[in-house]
């Protein structure tokens, strides 16, 4: 705030000189007219002479740039005189008020530092540049430098993990079995980068349970055809009768094409998960000749 106020009265005393200095030129110019009437010659080349001088001296006059005034610089309201614009006056900044403009810029371009982030440092930076000091100014720079490529960093990593996201995310919805098994692992270490992941893992740990709970069923059914299809077991006259209580008109379920047909017990001689099956057994009639009766019955 000082140095703002300090810049204003500065730029306020140029202005006040600059006027100053066009009434003095104003001023010789008619004295100048005013001396022709009397000594035309003379006065006219002592008129030009002392209005040179006077140009002269406002052109040689040394004016601080508006950046290195400060605030508290004496502002005479009546201006200077016309004599003192001859010589070419000098406006001097304040040593107080240079310090504490530059101490006031190297104080907040160092908040800046200290808060780390990048568009402060940058909006400190295009502010006080011209007040600061050189340290202060390349300490802020290089600071700037390393936010930026800190910066450049994260967004490729954020980019990396959102594509990874993606490819985790599209292995879940893939629907297939053997991917949502090591996919798995790898949706769960992108949840934090998409938590869509943490509904898809839930719909894919749900189906692999139910999966995992319908193929043991599949694996009995799987084995118990193969044993229908290879495995045969030979069951002797003596057990069918036995079972049958030979063929006994009490066990008799029908009759016809050449025989009788019997209901059995259990058979102890069948594979553990066929005793609990009742076989029909057909008992040919004696005397009849069967050439192409065949000697096994699938199950």
């Amino acid at each position: 705030l000082a140095a703002a106020q300090g810049l204003a009265n500065a730029q306020e005393a140029v202005h006040a000189l600059e006027r100053h200095a066009h009434s003095a030129a104003e001023a010789l110019l008619a004295e100048e007219e005013a001396g022709k009437t009397s000594k035309p010659k003379a006065r006219s080349r002592k008129g030009k002479a002392k209005l040179k001088l006077v140009c002269d001296g406002v052109a040689a006059t040394t004016l601080p740039s508006p950046q290195r005034m400060a605030s508290g610089m004496a502002t005479d309201d009546a201006g200077p005189d016309v004599e003192a614009v001859t010589t070419g006056p000098t406006v001097h900044m304040s040593e107080d008020g240079a310090f504490a403009a530059s101490a006031a810029a190297d104080e907040a371009l160092g908040h800046a530092i200290a808060a780390g982030v990048y568009e402060t440092l940058t909006f400190a930076l295009e502010t006080h540049r011209e007040m600061a000091s050189e340290r202060v100014l390349a300490a802020a720079r290089a600071a700037r430098d390393k936010l930026k490529e800190r910066r450049k960093k994260q967004s490729q990593r954020q980019k990396r993990a959102h594509a990874g996201a993606m490819e985790a995310l599209a292995a879940l919805r893939a629907g297939c079995r053997e991917p949502k098994d090591t996919s798995l692992p790898m949706a769960d270490h992108h949840v934090a980068t998409l938590p869509v992941l943490n509904e898809e893992m839930g719909i894919a740990q749900a189906l692999l349970e139910s999966l995992a709970l319908a193929a043991p069923l599949a694996a009995t059914d799987d084995e118990a055809g193969e044993e229908a299809a290879t495995g045969a077991v030979e069951l002797e006259a003596e057990t069918l009768s036995g079972t049958t209580e030979s063929f006994a008109e009490g066990r008799a379920v029908g009759r016809g094409g050449f025989g009788r047909v019997c209901r059995t017990e259990s058979i102890a001689a069948l594979p553990e998960h066929r005793r609990q099956l009742r076989l029909a057994v057909k008992r040919a009639s004696a005397g009849l000749e069967l050439p192409n009766f065949p000697l096994s019955w699938p199950l």
